[in-house]
């Protein structure tokens, strides 16, 4: 006899590391020390400021659960707003119940969820050709910056770093917002930074400080360097010498740092080291998003837009629909314009310059005003 399927959120414990468990062991193919870090992760994760269970979606066959989805609650900076963003993640089925539509269920279940929310927008990061079905389009590529371990372990560092503490946690906050302000990028509570330094292994976090003590730059992880910031040259630089250091002690001859293209990291690597950036952009996969609030959307975006542009909103068009977004200007028809939703959301983000739209130039000298350039990443330790 078939056994029914159940769609519904995770309820307690039990049923959370189930989900977790399943994860764990799809994700880690095999791997066990990364199974059992990932469990770890898992358990730590019950401690996060305002954890809860319901943001984990599972299909129940029985009582086993056989599919999982998680949809943490994010917010996103972008200007002078922050938008409610659903981070959809830890996508999965049981490959004994594979190819019967549960992770088309979980997920359907979870753009329900982030709608009832309220979430303005959903991000994630996914395998190709699986996601647009359900309304997500790519919308922003990943950057990379590669350097030879030798050659960057041969720099002289010109500062000196330390391991973290606890009570670096406010001003590791502070200096991350100073050099992502500027970014369309996760935000990051002081409970978030607490919580980062009070759970995980302080001595994978290193700060960089300047002769008089102030924190400049700050790296974390060892073997597989996670994040780096550094508000400096100097910072900059230290970071880059102990990174390669810390690598070629792992025999690991290649540094390849998930960092944006317009990072400090970038130009201060660029005068000492061979260094080649990457930049990986997928079809229909890798980072996609997708509209949830179209009128939420609208409301806390069009401030923003104002400003930027110097337009009184009374005058402006901008209407979000399901299948296009209609901007332009009353009584301006050469400026009135339907975009796609992929087309708009990577305008939105900087992806897509408004020139390349093909619109009339009133409608593209528009666009460029309400859709400046903009440089958006999730940092690897916002990774969901």
């Amino acid at each position: 006899m078939m056994s029914t399927i159940v769609v519904k959120p995770v309820e307690n414990r039990e049923e959370y590391f189930a989900a977790r468990e399943l994860a764990a062991h799809i994700f880690s193919r095999g791997n066990l020390p990364d199974e059992a870090a990932r469990m770890d992760r898992a358990n730590r994760y019950l401690s996060l400021p305002g954890f809860a269970f319901d943001w984990h979606r599972i299909a129940l066959k029985g009582d086993q659960v056989a599919a999982h989805v998680v949809a943490l609650p994010l917010r996103l900076r972008y200007g002078s707003v922050e938008l409610r963003v659903g981070g959809l993640g830890a996508v999965c089925t049981d490959p004994a119940w594979r190819k019967q539509g549960l992770a088309a269920a979980v997920l359907q279940d979870a753009i329900h969820y982030m709608q009832a929310r309220g979430d303005h927008i959903s991000l994630l990061d996914g395998i190709p050709g699986f996601y647009h079905q359900f309304g997500y389009h790519t919308v922003w590529p990943g950057s990379s910056l590669e350097f030879s371990a030798e050659a960057a372990a041969a720099l002289d560092a010109p500062l000196q770093s330390r391991p973290a503490s606890i009570a670096d946690a406010q001003a590791m906050g502070d200096l991350y917002d100073r050099c992502w302000g500027h970014r369309v990028a996760i935000v990051r509570s002081h409970a978030l930074w607490h919580w980062r330094l009070e759970t995980m292994p302080l001595p994978s976090m290193r700060v960089i400080e300047d002769r008089t003590g102030c924190m400049v730059g700050y790296y974390v992880g060892a073997d597989e360097v996670l994040e780096v910031v550094a508000e400096t040259e100097a910072a900059a630089l230290t970071a880059i010498a102990e990174i390669g250091r810390a690598y070629l002690a792992h025999n690991r001859e290649t540094v390849s740092l998930v960092v944006p293209p317009d990072d400090r990291l970038v130009f201060t690597a660029r005068r000492w080291l061979t260094t080649t950036l990457h930049t990986r952009y997928v079809p229909n996969g890798h980072w996609m998003g997708r509209i949830v609030d179209p009128v939420g959307l609208r409301d806390i975006m069009l401030p923003e837009m104002m400003q930027r542009a110097g337009l009184d909103g009374r005058g402006l068009i901008f209407d979000i629909q399901p299948d296009a977004v209609h901007i332009g200007l009353r009584g301006q028809d050469s400026t009135n314009v339907q975009i796609e939703p992929g087309d708009f959301l990577r305008l939105m983000f900087g992806t897509l310059p408004a020139s390349q739209l093909d619109f009339h130039a009133d409608a593209t000298h528009l666009l460029e005003r309400l859709f400046p350039p903009r440089t958006a990443m999730i940092a690897p330790w916002d990774w969901f």
